[in-house]
């Protein structure tokens, strides 16, 4: 099972008002890196797996392979559309699909399958830090442990729903 400090937050989705655009809210996504997956198949599987990845022309896409002993699980990763559309290299963006097709694969093995049940994670305009136009300062994730567009209050609220969805999973015996 993955470790409370391996999971991650970011953006889902910044909710506007259609009338006059001014942010509403955001969403954010609970999430374990490629890191994360390959610590978990380690653990689980030492020397007994491989992973293969191919690229998809002409959908930004890669198929991933993860074969472990003489099973092979297969799924497609995409990049984040904010990597495509800022313009990023496509090796750039290539490497993002290639971590999401070895999650998806790893989640077939059970590692992170618990981060489809984690709590819906929402903070009101109120609990973010906005700029001067009302302008939502978004940072990609919290990989650094710094949250600098959202309150102090706002951070503390997501990780304390995070804290209580993980301390109610069924942990392995040890």
């Amino acid at each position: 099972m993955i470790k409370k400090e391996d999971i991650k937050y970011r953006v889902g989705n910044i909710g506007k008002n259609k009338q006059t655009s001014e942010i509403t809210g955001v969403t954010f996504l609970i999430y374990i890196d490629a890191r994360t997956a390959y610590d978990e198949l380690d653990a689980l599987y030492k020397d007994q797996w491989g992973f293969n990845w191919e690229y998809i022309p002409n959908e930004n896409g890669v198929k991933g392979t993860l074969t472990v002993g003489s099973r092979s699980f297969s799924d497609v990763g995409y990049p984040s559309a904010s990597k495509i559309e800022a313009g990023e290299t496509k090796g750039e963006w290539m490497k993002d699909a290639v971590s999401d097709a070895v999650k998806r694969c790893a989640v077939q093995l059970g590692i992170g399958r618990e981060l489809y049940d984690a709590p819906f994670l929402y903070l009101k305009a109120d609990m973010l830090n906005l700029d001067q136009t009302g302008k939502y300062m978004q940072k990609r994730s919290n990989t650094d442990g710094e949250y600098s567009d959202i309150s102090t209050e706002g951070r503390q609220m997501i990780e304390d729903n995070i804290d209580k969805w993980y301390n109610k999973l069924d942990k392995p015996k040890l």
